[in-house]
């Protein structure tokens, strides 16, 4: 899980001088490695470190490759490099883009999956192209000791009160299942929101609710909600469906079995819906 909220130093006058170029993801992270890495090779290799579009991170090898250079080197670059990004100086030359990212992920409840934050990026920034979730946790890594952000499922997190709110658990908790057996995510999210918009004590409101939210909010119930193919309904309920369910495919499947020229390939299908 990445924290992303730190504070920052402000500019002094040679930094004035140097602007970041917000146009695009891609624009804003060569603006920012030319700053931080001189050599025109190794800024490339930081743009394919930050802005690649593959489904996985690029390794030492592949990066290697790509510049005619052995993996080893490949890493004492990016090594040396990385120090130079993370350097406070380096850092608040981008406050706008963390500050910015703050913003986004309180106004969501504080909580957001890395697969989701890239397109919430693109329509702040009004960006003409999403940067790919991956190569985004790779950027976000600056602020971090560790590497991590290695999967679209990872949760990126910002310093603020919501995660742990208890007005809106008991707002979770009193939910009235008796009207509704169950609430899809978005409209659960929608009445937290209009309830937050009312009630939480904080001058600025969120203004939607993530998904990563939702499912903090749900395992903050100990087990007495069940968040279910983005379906929130009472565990005892999930149970019945499940029971149901079972019943339903059993009966199925049997039929199936007993038909002379059903194959084999096509009961099990009917077993994996379960």
């Amino acid at each position: 899980m990445l924290c992303l909220t730190g504070s920052y130093s402000p500019y002094n006058e040679k930094d004035e001088a140097i602007v970041i170029d917000y146009s695009s993801y891609e624009e804003m992270v060569s603006s920012f490695t030319a700053v931080c890495v001189k050599k025109k090779r190794n800024q490339e290799l930081f743009q394919k470190k930050f802005c690649f579009q593959t489904e996985k991170i690029p390794t030492l090898e592949e990066l290697g490759q790509a510049f005619g250079i052995t993996r080893e080197r490949v890493r004492q670059i990016l090594n040396k490099g990385v120090r130079k990004f993370k350097h406070r100086v380096n850092m608040d030359r981008v406050k706008h883009f963390w500050e910015r990212i703050d913003r986004v992920v309180v106004s969501g409840g504080g909580i957001v999956h890395l697969g989701v934050l890239p397109s919430v990026l693109q329509e702040n920034f009004n960006w003409q192209t999403t940067p790919h979730p991956l190569a985004l946790g790779q950027l976000l890594n600056l602020r971090e000791f560790e590497e991590g952000n290695k999967d679209i499922s990872d949760l990126i997190t910002a310093d603020c009160d919501c995660p742990y709110c208890d007005k809106v658990l008991d707002r979770v908790n009193n939910l009235d299942f008796s009207v509704n057996e169950s609430y899809h995510i978005e409209v659960l999210s929608l009445k937290l929101k209009d309830y937050c918009q009312i009630h939480c004590p904080n001058q600025e409101p969120v203004n939607t609710f993530y998904k990563a939210f939702i499912e903090n909010l749900i395992d903050r119930t100990s087990g007495d909600l069940i968040l279910h193919k983005n379906i929130v309904m009472p565990h005892n309920k999930w149970l019945e469906n499940i029971v149901i369910r079972l019943k339903m495919w059993s009966a199925m499947f049997l039929k199936l079995m007993a038909s002379p020229c059903i194959s084999v390939k096509l009961p099990i299908k009917f077993v994996n819906k379960i």
